[in-house]
């Protein structure tokens, strides 16, 4: 079964909501509406990067 048409619903309505997908699931957002929707995502990225490199050492 194609999901796509029920996330395509789904994103539209739940924006009407100001609604936020969960990280774990599919989501069509645009750097700009992630930004938007998350003003510190800046801030995650580089704690996420430097986690990373402190996990690999």
């Amino acid at each position: 079964m194609d999901s796509e048409p029920l996330f395509n619903w789904l994103y539209d309505y739940m924006k009407k909501w100001n609604g936020h997908p969960h990280w774990g699931k599919v989501n069509k957002l645009s750097t700009a509406e992630l930004h938007e929707l998350y003003p510190q995502i800046a801030r995650f990225l580089e704690i996420r990067k430097n986690m990373t490199q402190i996990m690999c050492l």
